[in-house]
């Protein structure tokens, strides 16, 4: 089975061919991203571990991780408004709480791989995942993935 964003690069390639963007230095780090894109690549040790091939499964394994994804958002806001909360202690902590919200179990192991994931790929992407789909090619050999967001600035934690 394939597994496929709804938004590739080539949907970045063709913005940047826009003539504004002619004779200007664009930073990697500044080009926008595809939030589909970033939930798979984050969630690769989770997929990579799964029967993909089982629809069930595969959207459960994308469920989690869109799920552990913004319980970390959820945390490292509301470690980062708290001063005496942004110990890297008091943050595991409070990860291994909103571990015990997610819709399906998932081993203390496979979420902190996804904690570390998150920090290590995308440690400044503070982008809520407002909403998800999962579509199926009519053979089920490809599924796509498309994801709705908010900038976690505008997500009230209290």
């Amino acid at each position: 089975m394939r597994i496929i964003s709804s938004d590739s690069n080539e949907g970045i390639k063709k913005i940047l061919l826009n003539p504004i963007f002619a004779n200007k230095t664009i930073l990697k780090n500044m080009l926008p991203i595809k939030m589909s894109t970033v939930i798979l690549t984050y969630a690769k040790p989770l997929i990579d571990k799964r029967d993909m091939a089982n629809k069930k499964v595969a959207e459960r394994t994308i469920r989690t991780a869109v799920e552990v994804w913004n319980s970390i958002i959820v945390v490292d806001k509301a470690c980062g408004k708290s001063g005496d909360m942004s110990s890297p202690l008091v943050r595991k902590g409070l990860l291994g709480v909103a571990r015990k919200k997610l819709t399906n179990n998932v081993s203390l192991n496979d979420y902190f791989v996804l904690v570390e994931q998150k920090d290590k790929l995308y440690p400044d992407n503070n982008y809520f995942i407002i909403e998800h789909s999962i579509r199926w090619s009519d053979d089920g050999s490809e599924m796509s993935l498309t994801v709705v967001t908010n900038d976690v600035d505008k997500v009230d934690v209290n």
